[in-house]
């Protein structure tokens, strides 16, 4: 663990463990953001098993993210801290992308912004399409 931090850049690091649910749906997200984002490094560490870590970074909850620099820790997201999707409780990935990539540790695409803007953009189009149509409807049942 101590190796990978100090050799990267950008390291993110889960601190888990492997009977939290909670953990696991990270990890899932985690999963997708490593496969997007080979300019940083994703590890993840037994809470457990390293209690030196856990204690000298202060984990209390997990999961926890720390967010390392040049070896250096200069963010930690704790549990779920704004990435709850409150009407069913799954964490959004595209939530978790954008909070780390606020330190920096992953680089945001301008194509990722443009395409949720059109996406958005689109469902609007639509859904105000589909009021019209709705409200002719009524008009001609009248």
């Amino acid at each position: 663990f101590l190796n990978t931090v100090l050799k990267s850049k950008f390291c993110i690091c889960h601190f888990y463990h492997s009977d939290f649910d909670m953990c696991k749906l990270m990890d899932k997200h985690l999963a997708i953001l490593a496969r997007n984002h080979v300019e940083t490094r994703f590890v993840k560490i037994n809470a457990e098993k390293t209690p030196f870590f856990v204690e000298k970074l202060n984990v209390r909850t997990l999961p926890t993210l720390s967010v390392f620099m040049d070896g250096k820790n200069i963010d930690t997201l704790v549990g779920f801290q704004g990435l709850m999707n409150r009407d069913n409780d799954d964490i959004l990935t595209r939530g978790l992308e954008e909070r780390i990539g606020i330190t920096g540790a992953i680089k945001m695409e301008k194509a990722f912004y443009e395409a949720d803007f059109e996406s958005k953009a689109h469902d609007e189009k639509k859904h105000s399409t589909t009021r019209i149509l709705s409200s002719r409807a009524q008009d001609d049942d009248d």
